[in-house]
């Protein structure tokens, strides 16, 4: 179950960890790409839904809550292998580092499609805090609104799922 996953990868890294410049940092740091996707998608006739722009809003008005932990840095779809249904295997390490647990768990939306599946999530990860959640779901919008604005047609329909998700809830 991926929040098993992420609790066993969300521990203390050495003081040493590396950071990656643009996953795990301040989601406020991610402002400037953020507004220059909704921008670009607002010039190519696709606007952002206003509920979409007020959870943006409350994601990077919330303070990181928590200390650093490793982070994968790129979960999403492609990268997560499933096998009956179950998590078999993540692939692709090259972002991981230390920083806001966020990222990660922004994958929730990109995983999941019913909302109890979502739910489960929010429920197994004992230890997030509503702030941390309110941050994913500002990553899982940064990362579909990214993905949206580069157009690159394996990842579009991710990014669309993912937003529908965020307006769907939880």
């Amino acid at each position: 179950m991926l929040a098993g996953f992420l609790e066993s990868l969300h521990v203390t890294p050495p003081s040493l960890a590396p950071r990656n410049p643009y996953r795990g940092v301040p989601l406020a740091q991610r402002s400037p790409t953020f507004a220059r996707c909704v921008r670009a998608l607002t010039q190519r006739g696709r606007s952002l839904d206003a509920r979409l722009l007020r959870l943006w809003d409350a994601a990077i008005e919330s303070a990181i809550d928590t200390a650093p932990t490793w982070i994968h840095g790129d979960l999403h779809a492609r990268n997560v292998l499933a096998a009956n249904g179950r998590i078999s295997g993540v692939i692709d390490w090259g972002d991981m580092a230390a920083g806001d647990r966020a990222t990660d768990l922004a994958a929730t939306w990109m995983l999941f499609s019913q909302p109890d599946g979502r739910e489960q999530v929010l429920q197994s990860c004992k230890s997030v805090s509503a702030l941390t959640w309110r941050r994913a779901r500002g990553w899982a919008l940064l990362l579909a609104v990214v993905i949206l604005e580069s157009a690159d047609p394996l990842h579009v329909t991710m990014a669309e799922l993912t937003m529908q998700r965020l307006l769907d809830g939880p």
